[in-house]
């Protein structure tokens, strides 16, 4: 199991790119114990996720994609490219800082989004099933 205490790179996705197919795979291991909060504004994500032993951590990319016209409106992924089987996977704890805006430079209402949704991608493509969970709010929102 690998902690990442340092500032994860979180890259926005402009919504004019559909990233991912529409119908998840269900073939890549979800999201563990995922959990949100916005204090004061700010989204704190804290998540682990499940990453081939042949990807090193900086060769996976974090991507936030904010678009208020899905049921889901915000979304991560954890995208890597892994052609063939992975050998196992390493367990990476992850607590992610969410930006205060979206691909566009428009500023992302926190306070106004009930739930995220995260999964896992290879760009084979294959994805996890997906996970939605309830985004906390407190302090002054």
């Amino acid at each position: 199991m690998n902690s990442t205490q340092d500032r994860i790179p979180v890259t926005p996705v402009l919504t004019t790119i559909e990233i991912l197919p529409e119908t998840p795979t269900c073939e890549l291991p979800d999201p563990l114990d995922p959990s949100a909060e916005v204090v004061d504004g700010e989204l704190t994500f804290n998540v682990s996720v499940l990453i081939p032993n042949e990807i090193a951590w900086e060769d996976v990319v974090v991507q936030q994609y904010y678009d208020d016209s899905k049921t889901n409106p915000l979304q991560f992924y954890f995208v890597y490219t892994l052609d063939g089987e992975p050998s196992g996977d390493t367990q990476y704890d992850l607590t992610i800082s969410g930006l205060k805006n979206d691909a566009s430079g428009k500023a992302i209402p926190y306070a106004n989004i009930e739930n995220l949704l995260n999964m896992v991608v290879n760009d084979d493509p294959k994805t996890s099933r997906g996970t939605v969970f309830p985004i906390r709010q407190s302090g002054n929102i």
